[in-house]
């Protein structure tokens, strides 16, 4: 059996490079965004093409938790978790609604919350696991009107 792994915010950028990292190596993927679903598909044809690995897509907001435990249950048994997913919402603190800074807090760190304790128990269970959360130089070292994605970071 080869090992599979779930990759949040998969349908480009870092989660898209890290889906392919994996597959490289062999490794079958569950493949999560919020909503590209065109996106997503092209990255999981084209490793499926490439590298002839298993690969499944999944629809989730990760913000909510309902949503995060059905894609894990989905999944079924992982042996990597990378909570990549993130947003932001850029806007002056001063200018910054109290939503822009939740919608980036609940994706962001509650995201990475729901995945993890999820995946934790299932690890815990195996005796095996391994969980990486990416976050950003960001969370240590903020720019101009990313409060909001700053802290989620920091936070990761």
């Amino acid at each position: 059996m080869r090992k599979k792994a779930l990759i949040t915010g998969a349908s480009r950028g870092i989660g898209a490079a890290a889906a392919r990292s994996l597959a490289e190596e062999g490794w079958d993927l569950f493949l999560v965004c919020k909503s590209a679903r065109e996106e997503i598909g092209r990255v999981k044809r084209e490793l499926e093409g490439e590298f002839g690995v298993g690969c499944e897509t999944y629809l989730c907001d990760l913000a909510d938790p309902v949503q995060a435990e059905d894609m894990m249950r989905q999944a079924g048994e992982i042996h990597a978790l990378v909570n990549n997913a993130g947003i932001t919402r850029d806007n002056l603190i001063l200018k910054m609604k109290e939503e822009e800074f939740e919608d980036v807090i609940d994706t962001n760190l509650k995201g990475v919350f729901h995945t993890s304790k999820h995946a934790a128990r299932q690890m815990l269970r195996q005796k095996s696991g391994s969980i990486v959360n990416i976050s950003s130089i960001s969370g240590v070292m903020g720019n101009a009107g990313q409060t909001n994605y700053a802290a989620s970071k920091a936070g990761v």
